[in-house]
């Protein structure tokens, strides 16, 4: 029998390379290789060693090398893998015949066929793996988008972001930061200390994408990207070591695009909260503005002695002004005008309650002076420690032509008799600011021909220069004033007040009343 004939049999050749296509496996192409050469060629031992780029990765060996090498076969695979075969002698005395060493060629270049199909099954098992976890991340990025969508809050959207980092990317480690003008604030944080992130905000401006991040850093986390919305950097997210395994390219794009998602989701947000502030802002302004047109008396009251004429300009919709009078009989009138610290809703609520006491007070209190500290407790009990009112109290008794003032905190009001102008201003403390009982004093005046109250918008009306009106600038237009009936008084004060701003808007509330005796 002719034995080189039978080692190159095309049967045994065949089986052996149905053998390897059948089993896609590396190391099962390289073992039966390395059997099939020891017991065809029955020599002492084979081996293949493996190499990528020209460093050594593994080592298959079948019998042993320690006998002189006979034979060396080298393949090359996809361009930067080689394999090394090397052939031990014969186990008998004997040399390996040519048919031997062809044999060899053929075995191992059907080994080499195997291992390309194996490389390329690996290659395309590799790219249905990224594709499939690709379309996952797709997927998970839309639903955490739709989510997102449905969360009312910032802390909400934060707290579900940081749930999908966890539960896609397997990491313990990462913070959410946001930015607010120049400073960075953090949202939520897991596993990555106060000290760390302190070290690491202030470098965080530089990134620009991933690989951005300073190797000193490289150990506490692995990604940093920034939340962009509209070419603007808005935060960072921040992410630790995967527990098993690393990070690939798809998880850096889920990453990128996971963090567009969430500032947009927060952006979102945002701008609805806005929407949200300003629509109640809108209304809380509608109600004060209703609240204090409704506790503004009629602005002209006509009697047989004297007349009267009040008006209020805020400087926003809803100032912080009050005027108000009260019949207490056919021949007394308490008179009252008001400044309340703030504006808005809270203001008109203090406004809302001064009024119902001395609506309710003034006829029933025996005297000014109780009415004034009764109407200090109402306030005082009402309102928080840094609101107060500055107020003005005149009881007009037109028979005796005689009035009584109490002055508490407010701008001095201006009496004309006689073409001169007399400050009101005995009194006591600001409304609100000390508790029941305080000692308010008081001061009877003849009223003899005009009273001209005011607030302090009035005096500290300012020019362009920034100058103040002040006392002396409202007495020499009030000089004038008095001189007019009292709608015309009023509207000759708030002119006057407007050319020295040269502006139609005064920068605070004013309000002006004017009593003229007939």
């Amino acid at each position: 029998m002719n034995i080189n004939k039978e080692l190159i049999n095309l049967t045994s050749l065949l089986d052996f390379s149905n053998k390897l296509t059948q089993n896609l496996s590396e190391e099962f192409i390289i073992n039966s290789t390395l059997f099939t050469i020891i017991g065809k060629l029955s020599i002492c031992g084979v081996q293949a060693t493996k190499s990528i780029d020209e460093k050594e990765i593994i080592t298959f060996k079948k019998g042993r090398l320690d006998c002189e090498t006979k034979i060396t076969e080298v393949i090359l695979i996809d361009h930067n893998i080689k394999y090394v075969f090397l052939l031990g002698k014969k186990i008998i005395e004997a040399e390996i015949s040519d048919v031997e060493k062809q044999y060899v060629k053929l075995i191992i270049s059907i080994a080499a066929t195997a291992l390309e199909n194996f490389y390329n099954f690996q290659k395309l098992q590799f790219q249905k793996t990224q594709a499939e976890k690709k379309s996952q991340l797709l997927e998970t990025l839309f639903e955490i988008s739709r989510s997102f969508s449905g969360l009312s809050s910032e802390e909400k959207i934060v707290k579900a972001l940081a749930f999908n980092i966890m539960g896609q990317l397997m990491t313990n480690k990462f913070a959410v930061l946001k930015t607010n003008g120049k400073n960075t604030i953090l949202r939520n944080t897991l596993g990555i200390t106060d000290i760390e992130l302190t070290s690491i905000i202030p470098n965080l401006k530089k990134i620009k994408v991933d690989s951005d991040l300073d190797e000193r850093y490289k150990d506490i986390i692995k990604i940093a990207t920034p939340m962009n919305i509209s070419g603007n950097t808005e935060g960072y997210l921040i992410i630790g070591p995967k527990m098993h395994g690393e990070y690939d390219e798809s998880d850096f794009s889920f990453v990128s695009s996971l963090a567009s998602t969430a500032i947009s989701a927060l952006e979102n947000e945002r701008l609805i909260q806005e929407e949200i502030e300003k629509k109640r802002f809108e209304t809380e302004l509608g109600l004060a503005t209703e609240i204090q047109k409704r506790l503004l008396p009629k602005s002209k009251l006509e009697t047989d002695k004297f007349s009267y004429y009040g008006m209020t300009k805020p400087s926003s919709e809803v100032g912080g002004d009050y005027f108000d009078y009260v019949k207490i009989s056919e021949s007394k009138y308490l008179f009252v005008i008001a400044d309340v610290t703030g504006k808005g809703m809270p203001a008109a609520l203090i406004m809302s309650n001064m009024q119902a006491a001395i609506q309710s007070l003034a006829p029933i209190e025996k005297d000014l002076k109780s009415l004034v500290d009764t109407v200090n407790k109402v306030v005082y009990r009402n309102t928080s420690k840094d609101m107060f009112i500055t107020a003005f109290f005149c009881l007009l008794d037109s028979d005796k032509s005689t009035f009584e003032y109490i002055n508490a905190g407010h701008f001095y009001p201006l009496l004309s008799a006689s073409g001169n102008l007399t400050e009101l201003k005995t009194g006591g403390v600001i409304l609100g600011f000390l508790p029941s009982p305080i000692i308010y004093n008081s001061e009877v005046m003849q009223f003899e021909d005009t009273l001209v109250m005011y607030t302090d918008g009035l005096n500290e009306a300012t020019d362009p220069a920034g100058n103040e009106l002040g006392m002396e600038g409202v007495k020499k237009i009030v000089a004038e004033a008095v001189k007019l009936q009292p709608k015309e008084a009023v509207d000759y004060i708030l002119n006057e007040a407007h050319k020295f701003s040269d502006s139609n808007q005064l920068s605070d509330d004013i309000s002006i009343v004017v009593l003229k005796k007939k």
